[in-house]
């Protein structure tokens, strides 16, 4: 979705799952646990889900949650066609210390997000194109040339895959169907499907 602000006092926002956001005018400043920093126009900003304060400068933003529902099946298709992997060895100061990270993005992903916007002014950002708009930019990041913001979304991803594990394996003697483990995973029966073969080697059945 694209969000606009004016200048304005400090809100705050609770993020329920993680989102990449895209400055496409004006600034916004973040705080979170005491640290705070700036994003400004062209750049990216990953924020992990918490409770942030933010700070916004008359900026525009398009805004794209990684709802694991949308995720994982786009995660299984990119390694499928495209062997698009989200394993990162990669890390350093910048990717680890902070549940938010800034990054300024390629030409490419630039003009990614600025089509985002054209089509949100032509009314046609319809839930279609939003799940291929969001497979295009998990593309155009996982196979990009900055290892840190490769990293910052494997990180994100794979914290999704860890709840995923988690919700197996505190109701595998439950008395609870596939779908219900599903739903509990925030993914549909048949990316659930897939996840728990690709984690076990066996089908959930």
């Amino acid at each position: 979705h694209i969000i606009t602000f004016g200048k304005g006092e400090t809100r705050v926002e609770t993020v329920g799952v993680n989102a990449v956001v895209y400055v496409v005018r004006g600034c916004v400043r973040i705080f979170y646990n005491g640290f705070s920093t700036e994003a400004i126009e062209g750049q990216i900003l990953l924020l992990e889900m918490g409770m942030y304060q933010l700070q916004p400068e008359n900026c525009e933003l398009v805004v794209f949650n990684l709802e694991p529902t949308h995720t994982g099946d786009i995660i299984c298709y990119l390694s499928t066609n495209y062997n698009i992997s989200t394993t990162s060895n990669h890390n350093c100061e910048m990717c680890d210390f902070h549940n938010f990270f800034i990054a300024v993005p390629s030409e490419v992903i630039a003009e990614f997000f600025k089509s985002c916007v054209r089509l949100f002014e032509l009314d046609e950002f319809n839930e279609q194109t939003q799940k291929l708009k969001l497979s295009e930019l998990l593309y155009l990041i996982l196979s990009g040339e900055n290892e840190c913001l490769k990293s910052r979304i494997s990180r994100m991803l794979d914290a999704q895959k860890n709840r995923f594990r988690q919700v197996v394996f505190d109701n595998v003697f439950a008395n609870i169907s596939v779908a219900q483990m599903a739903s509990k995973s925030c993914l549909s029966t048949s990316a659930f499907k897939r996840e728990f073969e690709h984690n076990f080697d066996v089908s959930p059945h």
